[in-house]
């Protein structure tokens, strides 16, 4: 990622810690984004697999994801992803990561679906 992108990611989760932003943002990995972007989230998703090493850093950054382990990622389905959230309607969603599944059309990526693998 470049440096300017890295340092708009760290402003503007400044301004969402402040209320003033509501953010959509992706990586592949979760060093991709500032630590303070993943720690503060109301929810993150990941899809497929994932090193050792990412999964550590996820886990500490997201405590949702602890009792998963790199297999639980390696055998993740096109269109599937597991979930945590700090803050849902339904409190089942906010104890752990949850096992998610998207229809394609939520994987468009201008038409075509993204496949893994």
């Amino acid at each position: 990622m470049s440096a300017h992108l890295w340092y708009a990611y760290e402003e503007l989760s400044k301004e969402v810690r402040h209320g003033s932003r509501s953010l959509y943002l992706a990586g592949h990995m979760p060093s991709d984004l500032p630590k303070d972007v993943l720690t503060m989230a109301t929810g993150v998703l990941y899809f497929g697999p994932i090193s050792p090493e990412a999964l550590r850093a996820l886990k500490q950054l997201c405590p949702l994801f602890a009792g998963l382990t790199v297999a639980d990622f390696a055998v993740l389905p096109t269109g599937s992803a597991y979930g945590g959230f700090r803050l849902a309607s339904n409190g089942l969603y906010t104890r752990e990561a949850e096992l998610f599944d998207f229809r394609p059309s939520c994987l468009d990526t201008g038409g075509d679906t993204v496949l893994r693998g």
